[in-house]
């Protein structure tokens, strides 16, 4: 298991049509990095803020922490220099991909030299989307963009009070589902969020796999995808037909979430 979740993780770096990501030159990546130290919060959240939101934070639990902090660095060690578009998607409703997906994120983004970006495509349900927007619903997002009500992309990325940590919410608009992402101008936004700093890694927050057409869409335009089971809350038959339901070639393995000694989870 562990050499197919290997071969999985290296396939990061392929792009989803085939062809191969181009490594950031040395002076691209200095820019990029010299980019991502000048960032600043307007408005800063504190560690009691995000401890209460849930999300790791170096003065965090160290066991909370410390496992996001492996699996990042697992994923950075098999994708090389590159960076790459993670799916996190669960196997039920209560599995907590929601949770795991924004963590990863803070996870990517304690890294001084790297900067994380969480796309929130959890249209019906945006738990992210609803959690940094602090009750602004008006803050244009994904949806926005894909109906061409907002075409730059530096409008619909937004602070999240994280150092480094940006949020693409879901948008103004929350009727619909897989239609927005059958067109091109989600693979266009994805190449451009993407390459616009070197040393930013994009984590995809999407609704539980099972019976959810549009994560089906958005794991065959995602570089790799992650499975959240929920401890003691799936069935062998819903993990394997959840498994089942995403590209073998872009699977990266399951994240237990929900353990009982975790601290905080979701």
């Amino acid at each position: 298991m562990a050499s197919k979740i290997e071969q999985a993780l290296e396939r990061i770096v392929t792009q989803p049509d085939g062809t191969r990501s181009i490594p950031g030159t040395m002076e691209s990546r200095a820019r990029g990095s010299a980019s991502i130290a000048r960032m600043r919060e307007s408005q800063p959240r504190t560690p009691q803020a995000l401890t209460a939101m849930r999300i790791i934070h170096p003065a965090a639990s160290p066991r909370v922490t410390n496992a996001f902090r492996q699996l990042r660095t697992s994923l950075l060690r098999r994708a090389g220099n590159r960076n790459f578009l993670l799916l996190v998607t669960g196997a039920s409703e209560e599995a907590g991909a929601s949770f795991v997906a924004r963590n990863l994120a803070a996870a990517f983004a304690l890294e001084e030299t790297k900067t994380s970006l969480l796309v929130d495509c959890n249209i019906a349900d945006p738990q992210a989307s609803d959690l940094f927007s602090d009750g602004n619903e008006s803050l244009p997002g994904l949806t926005d963009y894909l109906d061409g009500h907002e075409p730059r992309v530096g409008r619909i990325v937004h602070e999240t009070g994280v150092p480094r940590m940006r949020i693409l919410p879901v948008g103004r608009s929350r009727v619909g589902g897989a239609e927005y992402f059958t067109g091109s101008r989600l693979r266009t936004l994805f190449q451009e969020i993407l390459g616009r700093y070197p040393d930013r890694y994009v984590i995809v927050d999407a609704p539980p796999i099972l019976g959810a057409a549009d994560t089906r869409i958005l794991a065959d335009i995602c570089h790799s995808v992650m499975l959240v089971v929920p401890y003691a809350g799936a069935t062998v038959s819903q993990v394997e037909a959840a498994v089942g339901g995403l590209p073998p070639d872009r699977f990266v393995g399951t994240v237990l979430n929900n353990d009982p000694p975790m601290p905080f989870s979701a």
